[in-house]
């Protein structure tokens, strides 16, 4: 049993690396970033490919999802889906704080941007293709999520990371750590200049039962998100994932296909 939920997670992990790589990815490069073997990855990928999850360009031997799973996908967006009352939640996120919005998750040493809400101005965060993947400690969702998760494993990772540009306002693991801490004692992340020159984010989490596997956030530049206003903003940003938790805590109750779900509050 063991075993096969190892190589289950794994896939799901394989996946998600896939999915963040919309031109497709090669083996050797899907190895290094899953950091998964390159022969379980070829298993796992040769199994996805026989059941249609998957395609292989025959020349670049690149994969990416098929069309069919797309489709299948597609298939369970309903109006009165999860997935889009998830997407609702966003939109109001959007329209509170004039910022574009998103929901991430936590995959190894970086996250998973699984949705996002375009705010309404000229200048902003830039859209980008969804899902993609980020830095995770970089990240105010990163760290909203590592708050509430191990972050031991990362350690490596962040230290060999600290001294890269653009720069940080942690100079240790430890003091990364002790921030951490913070985020779990105000309810909410923030990184200021530190994913990418001028740009401010505000991220929460999002409690499903004693789980925390989301964030929700709010991105833009750091003039316009500044430091009087981040307090606001982040209220705005802890509402959105407190309600989007009550609604994936209640999964028996609001599965996909139910409409109308009630939001408390």
């Amino acid at each position: 049993m063991a075993g096969d939920l190892g190589l289950v997670q794994k896939t799901v992990h394989i996946v998600r690396i896939i999915a963040s790589n919309a031109q497709g990815i090669g083996l050797s490069d899907l190895s290094r970033d899953s950091g998964i073997s390159k022969a379980t990855c070829h298993r796992i990928l040769s199994a996805l490919e026989r059941e249609g999850w998957l395609v292989s360009d025959p020349e670049t031997r690149r994969v990416r999802l098929s069309l069919d799973l797309a489709f299948m996908i597609d298939g369970l967006r309903t109006d009165g889906s999860v997935l889009e009352y998830t997407k609702e939640v966003l939109r109001e996120l959007t329209e509170a704080t004039r910022e574009t919005s998103g929901l991430d998750r936590l995959s190894g040493a970086s996250v998973v941007v699984l949705a996002q809400v375009p705010g309404p101005h000229i200048i902003g965060h830039a859209p980008r293709p969804v899902p993609r993947t980020l830095n995770a400690w970089r990240t105010s969702t990163g760290r909203a999520l590592l708050a509430w998760n191990d972050a031991e494993p990362l350690k490596e990772t962040i230290e060999a990371d600290l001294s890269t540009p653009p720069a940080t306002r942690f100079h240790s693991f430890d003091e990364v750590r002790a921030e951490l801490e913070q985020v779990r004692i105000r309810g909410y992340a923030y990184t200021r200049d530190e994913l990418e020159d001028g740009l401010t984010a505000v991220a929460a989490p999002v409690r499903v039962g004693d789980q925390v596997p989301y964030a929700v956030w709010i991105s833009g530049p750091s003039y316009r998100v500044t430091e009087d206003v981040l307090p606001v903003v982040a209220e705005s940003v802890m509402d959105a994932a407190n309600r989007l938790g009550r609604l994936l805590s209640t999964g028996s109750g609001v599965s996909l296909g139910m409409t109308n779900p009630v939001f408390a509050g």
